[in-house]
């Protein structure tokens, strides 16, 4: 068995390894952010990122300096710097609300595209037998994926539900994804499906990027029931590109946070810069070149600098996955009782960094895989039954506004994001019910969803 010397060794090297990696990735996103050529987005910035850009290169031109501040100088960076990651996380939320709008209405337009495209055809025939066959090979399909299978074949099977009854399934479903978590993160999970099923009704819709909330505006006013094939064809490709450039403006608002972050790390835990560069000439020799770059590099020797960052990023995330594997074993057959108080102490400190190193943006925006660790489940029926209602008063209040077949097919394909409360024989049951009420065309779309 190992001696609690070498957990509490490999623990402190863990954590320095990721301090370092930090310091150095953070130095990549500078440059990246300082060229501003590496995302195509054809919209003026917030001022808000501007001034956040702003404050990243300017921390990292003056890290050699910052590290000699007093404790309370620290603390207060820390906060300031917590208070910008708020803000990049609002403007964040705002961009992801345009994202799964823009998602629904291509989905909307995507339906009456096939809809116009059958029109055209006066003999349709569609087997509700080889449909139906289709449907139960997918859901017992084993390609080892992580889907939910009935759930996503729900969402392409036109809704055949009255309300009480979708409002039963979504209940159902909701109490089974969140009855062993805390609160905290129930209500992350359900704000999370708020911005899946209707964005455009989420808090923080068309407050930033307000060119592309006009776009999206002008697009859902139109009468899509009216539009020629070749308009609703243009439609659909305008919100294709739309698509494109959301991932753009994702990429560039993940670096901005993944910045923050960095240096909330940096600043919290790392109070000398010399225990990054570990007395290594050529982490101190890159750092001072990078400093030197962002003020007035040239492009040959940026190139030059660029990969020694990379590599030596590649490098650090390598060593950090082999003392993972290494932490892993020493502690493998340990428990708490076996460790001084001090060990377990660094041990929670790592974890704490582990967590922050990895977080990403798109994990806090929209996840919907609650905490379900028993340890930190805390919800009451009470609290469940509060929050379920709230979020059914939502949808009611989401779809008030559409069209009734519109409504329909945003209602059905939110089901993907939920689990399927039905046993795979109450899913037989209601794909049969709902073949005998869809019509010809809806029957040849799900044909095409299942390419069969």
């Amino acid at each position: 068995m190992h001696n609690e010397g070498i957990v509490k060794e490999i623990a402190l090297e863990d954590i320095k390894l990721k301090i370092q990696a930090s310091f150095f990735m953070l130095l990549n996103n500078a440059k990246t952010l300082k060229s501003n050529n590496c995302w195509n987005i054809p919209y003026n910035k917030d001022e808000t990122l501007q001034g956040v850009e702003g404050k990243i290169l300017n921390y990292v031109l003056n890290l050699d300096n910052l590290f000699g501040d007093d404790a309370s100088v620290r603390d207060n960076q820390i906060l300031d710097f917590a208070k910008t990651k708020k803000e990049v996380l609002e403007i964040s939320e705002s961009v992801y609300s345009y994202f799964y709008y823009n998602a629904q209405l291509r989905k909307i337009t995507d339906n009456h595209l096939n809809l116009s495209v059958l029109e055209k055809h006066e003999n349709i025939n569609v087997n509700s037998t080889v449909l139906k066959k289709g449907y139960l090979d997918f859901i017992s399909k084993n390609d080892d994926t992580e889907i939910d299978k009935i759930s996503t074949a729900m969402s392409s099977i036109p809704l055949n539900m009255i309300d009480k009854k979708y409002n039963d399934y979504i209940k159902n479903s909701l109490e089974t994804m969140l009855k062993n978590t805390n609160e905290t993160s129930a209500k992350d999970t359900l704000r999370s499906l708020k911005l899946k099923f209707s964005a455009n009704k989420v808090p923080n819709y068309g407050i930033y990027y307000k060119e592309m909330y006009n776009k999206l505006e002008t697009i859902s006013c139109l009468d899509i029931e009216t539009l020629s094939y070749d308009e609703l064809n243009e439609i659909y490709e305008t919100l294709e590109d739309n698509a494109q450039i959301f991932t753009e403006i994702e990429d560039y608002l993940a670096t901005i946070y993944e910045s923050i972050n960095y240096i909330i790390y940096i600043l919290t835990f790392s109070h000398d810069i010399n225990f990054i560069f570990e007395e290594n000439l050529i982490y101190k020799d890159i750092f001072y070149a990078c400093k030197d770059s962002l003020k007035n590099g040239t492009e040959e020797l940026d190139e030059q600098l660029d990969e020694s960052i990379s590599n030596i990023c590649e490098s650090l995330v390598d060593r950090i996955i082999d003392m993972k594997e290494s932490i892993n074993q020493v502690l493998k057959n340990k428990s708490a009782k076996d460790l001084s108080k001090d060990t377990l102490e660094i041990l929670q400190i790592r974890e704490i960094i582990t967590e922050m190193y990895y977080e990403s943006l798109s994990d806090i925006i929209y996840t919907t895989t609650p905490d379900a660790s028993a340890e930190n489940s805390n919800v009451t029926k009470e609290f469940l039954e509060s929050e379920i209602n709230d979020f059914l008063n939502y949808i009611s209040s989401s779809t008030k506004q559409m069209n009734d077949k519109d409504a329909r097919l945003i209602k059905q394909s939110f089901l993907e994001n939920l689990p399927c409360p039905f046993t795979n024989e109450e899913f037989k049951t209601y794909l049969n019910s709902a073949l005998e009420n869809s019509t010809i065309k809806e029957k040849a779309i799900m044909m095409g969803l299942l390419k069969i």
